[in-house]
């Protein structure tokens, strides 16, 4: 296949970010809109022919009155530099084009993972413009923010055209207060007759309390296939508990006869309500952020399980301020055949959770129980482990003894939390390599082996690479457990294979750019099976 691909992040940069460049149309501007996000997306769609990481999140300190070139700006921080030679580029020798049917393919799949992207690429060149607006599903896919959308509601119609399709939707940032104005007032009204008219296949959102309850109050969104709800944490405190014991009722609020069984559920700072809905086709299911009141109880979350038999990835975080204390003993043991990725983190009952469970294809597992125990629990089932990530305080050199079971595994993190780390780290470290030293088979496909210390010390121990993976200890200096908790957020989402990464995670305070650059490379994503 001709390289068809160099230059488009310098392109697309000069494109949007020129400087006394004068916008003819508002939709210029929403067409411009996250190109460096798209950029990385289809590039990496291209190189791995699958579903591609994206940033689907605007920065912790993003607000509307910021143009564009500070996000091209900040998605360019996030990723890091990338070599010339592995971008795309769009060519000017016909003969080395792509033919229109694969292109158009590569950009409709690519969309699913951003939605914004037909905005982008007709912005790249003239022959990927031409694909772009003769391929009518690729305008499906719609992202709305708060640069003028209604028109590029109407615009995207308009290229669109009356083709039944299933609709994708994706509502992102949109300024407080916005969902008032005229503009979406009237994209309310048209969401609710796209809805009866067309099947929607996903509905994505990200942004503030108010826009959620406005989009949870508007819109039907227990009728989704594919549903993403994530709203900001830090709005949740202004807001009165009295009904509920949060700012937010459970989702869905009610059950619908016409209601698809959902394939992919992911909440962030939402409770999930299990009586409403049908798991029997679930495959992703992402709890992330939930508080005390928001946790999943047993008796809702176990009998769900039982009828997953088709779940992927399963992630559930506790960020409350109190542990819960909830028991697993009454439950069976639950077998999920097809379980591939799990997460678990906070301060619950893991372990015990963990016991429930029978994982026989468990590839991914991030958590900050007990390693030693959480391998032993899983040594019965022996799955084909290939990622890990813990959070411990302690590293035991009997530790290798259990990761040992698992010859398949590729890469380990280990994120250390305790002020006494150095002794343990030391020790652990010195085991490692004598067993290697020893043993040259021993964890022969491992290729990352990594320890960041949490603690304030600013000691720093740089490893030499043993063989042919790479052994690194990361120290944190200044104030360096607020950085490395994203880090580890980031890491998780790296092990767990998410296509999207976590919010707020600029790694440029973290760490340098050749580990920017062996991050990326890691990030290698799962493969959906949504549509």
């Amino acid at each position: 296949m001709p390289s068809y691909l160099s230059q488009l992040w310098k392109k697309l940069k000069q494109k949007i970010t020129r400087q006394g460049q004068s916008r003819n149309s508002a939709k210029a501007a929403f067409e411009a809109m996250d190109a460096a996000q798209i950029a990385a997306a289809a590039r990496a769609y291209l190189k791995r022919a699958s579903t591609i990481w994206t940033l689907d999140n605007p920065s912790e300190d993003w607000t509307p009155f910021q143009d564009d070139e500070y996000q091209v700006e900040f998605a360019r921080r996030f990723l890091g530099t990338v070599p010339v030679s592995d971008v795309l580029v769009p060519t000017t020798n016909p003969e080395s084009r792509l033919p229109f049917e694969i292109l158009s393919k590569i950009f409709e799949l690519a969309a699913r993972a951003h939605n914004n992207l037909p905005a982008v690429v007709v912005m790249v060149s003239k022959y990927w413009r031409s694909v772009a607006l003769a391929h009518n599903p690729l305008w499906s896919y719609l992202w709305l923010d708060y640069r003028s959308p209604k028109e590029k509601y109407l615009l995207w119609k308009e290229r669109l055209g009356n083709i039944d399709t299933p609709r994708s939707i994706t509502i992102v940032a949109v300024a407080r207060g916005q969902v008032l104005t005229e503009d979406w007032r009237y994209i309310e009204k048209e969401l609710i007759s796209l809805e009866r008219a067309y099947k929607i296949r996903s509905f994505h959102f990200d942004g503030d309390m108010q826009t959620f309850r406005w989009c949870e109050l508007k819109l039907n969104l227990n009728t989704f296939e594919d549903i993403s709800l994530h709203m900001n944490k830090w709005d949740r405190f202004d807001i009165s508990h009295s009904h509920y014991g949060c700012g937010v009722p459970p989702w869905p609020r009610s059950a619908s006869a016409e209601a698809q069984p959902p394939k992919a559920i992911s909440l962030r700072n939402v409770a999930l309500d299990f009586t409403l809905l049908d798991f029997s086709q679930l495959t992703i299911l992402e709890l992330f952020d939930t508080e005390n009141f928001s946790f999943p109880l047993p008796r809702d979350l176990m009998p769900a399980l039982q009828t997953t038999t088709r779940l992927e990835t399963l992630v559930i975080e506790l960020t409350g301020y109190y542990a819960v204390e909830f028991s697993y003993e009454e439950y069976e043991i639950i077998r999920l055949a097809h379980l591939r990725h799990l997460l678990m983190k906070g301060e619950w009952r893991q372990l015990d959770f963990l016991a429930k469970l029978e994982l026989p294809s468990l590839e991914s597992l991030s958590t900050d129980a007990s390693p030693r125990r959480s391998l032993g629990i899983l040594r019965h089932t022996a799955p084909p482990l290939r990622r890990l990530c813990f959070s411990c305080t302690f590293l035991d050199p009997k530790l290798l003894d259990r990761i040992a079971l698992y010859p398949s595994i590729i890469s380990i993190h280990l994120f250390l939390s305790s002020l006494s780390v150095p002794s343990s780290e030391a020790a652990f470290i010195a085991a490692f390599q004598t067993r290697r030293a020893a043993d040259p088979a021993f964890l022969p496909l491992l290729e990352h082996f990594e320890t960041h210390n949490m603690s304030r010390s600013e000691c720093l121990f740089p490893l030499p690479s043993i063989g042919p993976f790479k052994l690194r200890s990361t120290w944190g200096s200044e104030s360096p457990r607020e950085p490395l908790a994203k880090l580890n957020m980031l890491i998780s989402s790296i092990v767990m294979q998410r296509d999207t990464a976590p919010p707020a995670c600029n790694l440029s305070p973290l760490v340098n750019e050749d580990w920017k650059e062996e991050v990326k490379s890691r990030f290698k994503p799962r493969k959906r099976s949504l549509y």
